[in-house]
């Protein structure tokens, strides 16, 4: 309250910490009341804050796992304004020696995971160590549905070296952990509850079921698999611990259902076109069970396009397999020849072990075309599969990842077809991140045609 009634100087004080990094200075700075403190403030209310400057510094030392700095200081009020130096010399970062756990034996946790989390014997040890290896052991035994674990014993006990010893030696930490698991908790009832969606629809493209033990990776892979169906703008899966009955907890799926239709247009240029204008309806969801719908139109210059597909999902296993039926007319005129081709197409895809998806194609297709004076037109009934195998880190801009694409065609006379033709295709794609500013993205593509 005295310092109001003083007059305040125009200098500026100065508290100056020397033997720490940066970060470890400017939070003694934060803490300390000499910062800001006047000119002219009293010598003894100066030395007061600097003994609270020293001992802040101690502990926020500590925190760091430096048990045995030494700390020195110094007030000088000679000058107009004062000066304080606090002088540290950390000595050595104390280590964990021992981590003693117990009662991680009745749950699902794999050692890999325990290890990944537990520091090693002669790690540097920190207070927020200590406490990311207590949050990182609960979550991950949550996780596997011990909503209530928690820690009974949870203790660090810091050994100091010999104060004769000449040889500067770090303080060791003896770790001991208990954990209380407590009961493991499993799915009950799954209400759906997303309008627009058939409930028993929706339930097919996730592997939730009630008996299932309630884990987090359970719950977000749930996650992943309904909100990558595109149905839904937004999706929340909630367990509602308040209205379990015994081990069972009840699941909530809410969510917001993604805007029917979605409209799309562009315009550019290309030196082999000319101008360029596209234009798309996507249909997300045409009815309760999820059929869908694209149209899609090019115009250019010197070429038009327009494609149709109607894609439904199978009744039995959605998420896995679907027809698509489509049609398309192209039309190309540039300097050398014309082209005018009409196309149906039927897809039957397959998704095997959430890896591969295997294709089966059959397209009937006519085609005229003229080259110089030169007319033809022919038409195809081609058949074919194929085969793509995609692996991503990540989403949107992914850091890394691959793709192999493998593919087959035929047509043949004997099936109507006025040639014979197969064509194999192979393409191979990859991502690799060289740093934070440069990815290297590498491709790959075969092909041959015997006619």
């Amino acid at each position: 309250m005295l310092l109001f009634l003083w007059p305040t100087s125009a200098c500026l004080a100065d508290l100056r910490i020397a033997g720490v990094d940066s970060d470890l200075q400017q939070a003694i700075m934060e803490q300390s009341s000499l910062s800001g403190a006047a000119c002219d403030a009293p010598a003894w209310w100066l030395e007061k804050q600097l003994e609270k400057t020293q001992l802040t510094a101690a502990h926020l030392l500590e925190t760091q796992g430096f048990y045995t700095a030494r700390l020195t200081s110094q007030l000088s009020t000679s000058n107009a304004c004062w000066q304080a130096d606090l002088a540290i010399d950390q000595g050595p970062q104390a280590i964990f020696n021992t981590i003693t756990l117990a009662g991680l034996e009745k749950d699902a946790v794999s050692a890999q995971h325990v290890d990944a989390t537990v520091p090693s014997t002669g790690a540097p040890f920190t207070h927020a160590r200590y406490e990311n290896m207590k949050s990182g052991l609960i979550d991950l035994v949550q996780a596997q549905g011990f909503i209530d674990a928690n820690w009974s014993v949870s203790k660090a006990t810091v050994t100091l070296p010999a104060q004769n010893n000449d040889i500067a030696m770090p303080a060791k930490v003896d770790v001991e952990l208990v954990l209380a698991a407590g009961p493991q908790y499993y799915i009950g009832e799954i209400h759906h509850q997303i309008s627009d969606l058939d409930g028993a629809f929706l339930g097919k493209f996730h592997d939730l079921s009630p008996g299932m033990p309630l884990t987090r990776r359970t719950l977000d892979k749930a996650y992943q698999q309904l909100i990558s169906t595109g149905y839904m703008a937004s999706l929340a899966i909630t367990p509602h611990y308040d209205q379990a009955q015994g081990p069972q907890i009840p699941l909530s799926i809410d969510g917001t259902p993604a805007r029917k239709r979605t409209y799309e247009i562009g315009a550019g240029y290309a030196t082999d076109s000319g101008p360029r204008t596209r234009g798309e309806v996507l249909w997300r969801r045409i009815n309760a069970r999820g059929d869908r719908a694209r149209l899609t139109a090019k115009l250019a210059e010197t070429a038009r396009e327009v494609s149709g597909e109607y894609r439904r999902p199978d009744e039995d296993d959605p998420r896995n397999r679907w027809w698509s039926f489509g049609t398309s007319y192209e039309y190309d005129q540039p300097d050398t020849f014309k082209r005018e081709k009409t196309a149906l197409t039927a897809t039957q895809s397959v998704r095997r072990q959430s890896t591969w998806l295997r294709t089966n194609v059959l397209q009937y297709s006519t085609e005229a075309w003229r080259i110089a004076d030169q007319l033809g037109d022919t038409q195809l009934l081609n058949i074919g599969q194929g085969w793509q195998h995609s692996d991503a880190d990540g989403h949107g801009r992914l850091p890394a990842g691959r793709s192999l694409n493998l593919s087959w065609r035929a047509a043949a006379k004997a099936a109507g077809s006025d040639i014979n033709v197969v064509q194999l295709q192979a393409a191979y794609k990859s991502i690799r991140t060289l740093n934070r500013r440069w990815r290297l993205l590498g491709r790959a593509h075969v092909g041959i045609n015997v006619v």
